[in-house]
């Protein structure tokens, strides 16, 4: 505002820097021995959603169908999360997991999520003043059985081992298809996710700056709402709180699935998480009733 030139602190290490030796870590012992975990994630898909194609997509190929948990809905995953003590995006996985059993079958389905790219390499590579997500993509393997084959604890009880056994935040998967020749010709023979979730969390409404020099974009969103998806999946889900509604936008390959299955999917969602984190509580409270019936009394 001063009319003096910007100067902001040089960046210690770039993503350039971060990706070689991230690519490094390809031949690394851990990562190795991770194989056999990556392989047989892949090949225990049973449940496809969307169909093969050879050309990627076009821009226009790309569409969003869009949903949101209301508030008093949002307002009830969050309490169920404080009293079953899970990450939200377990519950929604859960949910998504549920929801397409229902529209498309039972079955294994192959999820692709993001893992923390930043704490692979610490201490030893310092982004905090690199821009970027740094995320890894990695697939996790889950359950897709209606309510009549598992229970709704059971279901975020498998959910919850899946995430806390993925390892090294996903980046072995990376390097092992696509990086490691021996193991590549492996991967290759294993058909990718059809389906990619990511939760970005909460995004804060800015406050009004009134008549000040500097002006923010109230459209805090707009950035994760209409950023394209570019990792070629045939159906995406991207989840984000703001002004205390839980919005879901639903992007899918027109080519590869049709809109009818994909509707019917972002229509059972809502549903399927509210009950699963109702019958949840529900098992919780029975077990602690029981548990008080149990419990020593004083026989003198």
């Amino acid at each position: 505002m001063a009319g003096n030139d910007i100067e902001l602190a040089p960046v210690g290490v770039g993503w350039a820097e971060w990706s070689q030796r991230c690519a490094g870590l390809a031949t690394h012992p851990a990562v190795l021995e991770s194989r056999e975990s990556w392989l047989q994630t892949t090949k225990s898909a049973t449940l496809r959603v969307g169909a093969d194609v050879t050309e990627p997509p076009a821009a226009a190929d790309l569409v969003k169908l869009t949903s949101a948990l209301d508030a008093a809905d949002s307002s009830e995953i969050d309490d169920a999360r404080r009293r079953l003590r899970l990450p939200i995006n377990e519950i929604l996985l859960a949910g998504l997991s549920r929801a397409v059993a229902s529209a498309v079958g039972e079955g294994t389905l192959a999820v692709d999520m993001g893992g923390a790219g930043r704490s692979v390499l610490k201490p030893d590579v310092d982004l905090r003043r690199t821009v970027g997500w740094f995320t890894t993509v990695y697939p996790v393997a889950l359950d897709g059985a209606t309510e009549s084959r598992t229970s709704a604890r059971q279901l975020l009880d498998e959910v919850h081992e899946t995430l806390s056994g993925v390892p090294h935040y996903g980046i072995g998967y990376g390097l092992l298809r696509y990086l490691y020749a021996p193991t590549a010709r492996l991967f290759d023979a294993v058909r990718p996710a059809d389906v990619h979730f990511a939760y970005v969390g909460a995004i804060p409404d800015l406050p009004s700056v009134g008549d000040a020099p500097v002006q923010f974009d109230p459209d805090t969103a707009m950035s994760v709402r209409e950023a394209i998806p570019g990792l070629g999946h045939a159906l995406e889900l991207r989840a984000y709180r703001t002004a205390g509604v839980m919005h879901l936008d639903w992007w899918y390959d027109s080519r590869r699935i049709e809109e009818s299955v994909v509707a019917s999917i972002a229509d059972g969602f809502g549903t399927a998480v509210l009950d699963l984190v109702r019958a949840a509580i529900a098992e919780a409270d029975l077990a602690d009733a029981a548990a008080d019936e149990m419990a020593l009394v004083e026989l003198s």
